[in-house]
């Protein structure tokens, strides 16, 4: 029962907090991603690595990387996509390559491995 509410609240928390992003208010935002964030919540963590990383000011790319990572640590192939972004801004081309792999076998992974196959795909 515990872990129903916590997903609850968890969930609660990330559309507030899009909901606040939505609204420019980033500052309660980036509170309510980060308590999400916290809880151990993929989505929230790497949103919360996207407003820290592309839209706070001042921007906060440290602090970021680390969401960004927890993220992927968890499987959530976007924040690796956005660490590869990240990387790709700063020109660094070698971590770039390095999470843009991280972000494919993450996408892949989550395929079907008929769909692994499938020349529809590339």
């Amino acid at each position: 029962m515990r872990k129903a509410a916590n997903l609850k609240e968890t969930e609660r928390l990330i559309r507030e907090a899009s909901h606040l992003e939505g609204r420019g208010r980033l500052d309660d935002a980036v509170k309510r991603y980060r308590a999400a964030a916290e809880q151990g919540d993929p989505i929230a963590q790497s949103n919360l690595g996207t407003l820290l990383d592309d839209k706070v000011i001042p921007r906060r790319a440290k602090e970021a990387l680390y969401w960004y990572k927890r993220a992927v640590k968890l499987g959530h192939g976007s924040a690796a996509w956005n660490l590869a972004m990240h990387y790709r801004n700063l020109g660094r081309r070698r971590w770039y390559l390095h999470w843009l792999r991280v972000a494919a076998q993450g996408f892949c992974s989550a395929l079907p491995s008929s769909k692994l196959h499938n020349h529809d795909l590339i």
